[in-house]
């Protein structure tokens, strides 16, 4: 399969691969390819970005230095209805990647990029031999701790269905890794879990925090008075739905005219669940539930919410805590993970997990003083600027890169 993206700038072509890109965008990995791929466009280089074919998109489009390859791929929404995170497309992506892969021409380009470790299976020792350099990035560590139904790190309907589902990755990753050049973690937590559990050299793991352009996120007027709690995740029992819903009762005991904006998938046995909970305590009137939110439309709900809470059982660093923090929103999120790399006292609240008290306490000191609340979200912003942005982050990435290009040339010589 030839393809039309060349380097007009650098002279350098580069193939990206994710499961999310533009007019897919369902989690923080969709709203990461868009940041790099157009940071990478702005330096010069040529994409190619291959990615599943959701309904209504084109299966080829090109747009200056820019080609989209789109891959048909099988999915059932009843499966993933009823199972969200586990039978979805990313699996059935990674399972067509290798029938694909077979007619993937690679000549064209100086470095391949997966995006995310369960999208890599498909890379053979074919491709290795290429000499191409083959990057990778890891973004969660579920997997090793959620392989066995004995002590599973949180509460879920489907425990057996998700722990054979770790399982699988934990072996599957372990395999794919030994064949990439350079590994990449977005936080510094994540990396020392992969060099404990994999026994990688610690040259081939670079962390890489995820960057934010703060110029898309605003801060609407009267945001801190508005009494608005958001909430986004996609695998809500483990991101802690849960935990939140049985906080909300305190929280609007004491606070009149709280919403709780709850975003995401939920499947039908948490679905249940939910509802229980919030019609025994008489809260309906103050819950609003989105199924899924365009970008746009989660930018807007950020812009209103007086607080963001993500009260997650294991987590390694939530895109959706970044973007609270570039519109100015004061977070409150677990002590797990790498959270604490991007959320300290200044721009929130750190509690542990499963304190259910704790989520209550620290949801009403924002909500309950709007100048506190303006002063951790200009602070969250601050750091988001500092530290995570998304300039920031394309530079990180251009060295890396520029690395694996010298240490293929050193190889041809």
């Amino acid at each position: 399969m030839r393809h039309a993206a060349r380097g007009l700038g650098n002279g350098k072509a580069i193939c990206l691969i994710g499961h999310e890109f533009y007019g897919n965008v369902r989690s923080g990995n969709g709203s990461f390819a868009i940041a790099l791929a157009e940071g990478l466009l702005g330096e010069g280089y040529g994409i190619t970005f291959i990615t599943p074919c959701a309904e209504g998109l084109k299966r080829h489009e090109m747009s200056g230095r820019l080609e989209i390859i789109r891959v048909p791929v099988p999915g059932s929404s009843f499966l993933d209805r009823m199972i969200p995170n586990v039978l979805d497309n990313r699996w059935m992506f990674a399972l067509k990647m290798k029938v694909f892969a077979r007619r993937l021409e690679l000549s064209p380009f100086s470095l391949v990029h997966v995006l995310d470790v369960n999208d890599s299976h498909f890379v053979d020792d074919r491709i290795k031999k290429t000499g191409i350099p083959l990057v990778v990035s890891v973004n969660d560590y579920y997997c090793f701790e959620g392989g066995s139904v004995f002590n599973f790190p949180y509460k879920t309907g489907h425990v057996l269905m998700r722990a054979i589902h770790y399982r699988a990755q934990y072996l599957l990753n372990r395999a794919a890794l030994r064949r990439f050049d350079f590994i990449v973690s977005n936080t510094r937590y994540l990396k020392n879990k992969l060099l404990e559990h994999y026994r990688l050299p610690e040259y081939r793991v670079s962390v890489i925090h995820r960057g934010k352009d703060v110029d898309r996120y605003l801060a609407a007027e009267g945001k801190y008075l508005s009494a608005r709690v958001l909430f986004i995740g996609s695998n809500m029992e483990r991101k802690g739905v849960l935990d939140l819903i049985l906080a909300s009762r305190k929280v609007v005991a004491r606070k009149t005219g709280v919403k709780f904006v709850i975003v995401g998938k939920i499947g039908v046995k948490l679905g249940t669940q939910i509802s229980r909970l919030i019609e025994r305590d008489g809260l309906k009137d103050n819950f609003i539930f989105h199924d899924y939110l365009a970008p746009e439309e989660v930018r807007r709900e950020l812009s209103v919410a007086s607080v963001f809470v993500l009260p997650a059982h294991i987590e390694n660093l939530a895109q959706s805590i970044l973007e609270a923090m570039a519109s100015k929103t004061p977070v409150v999120v677990t002590d797990v993970g790498g959270n604490s790399e991007a959320v300290n006292g200044q721009c929130g609240v750190l509690v542990k997990k499963n304190d259910i008290e704790a989520i209550s306490d620290a949801v009403l000191r924002i909500i309950d003083a709007p100048g506190l609340a303006k002063e951790m979200g200009e602070a969250g912003y601050r750091n988001i600027v500092e530290n995570f942005s998304v300039k920031k982050m394309i530079g990180h990435y251009v060295s890396l890169y520029e690395r694996a290009f010298a240490g293929r040339d050193r190889s041809a010589c």
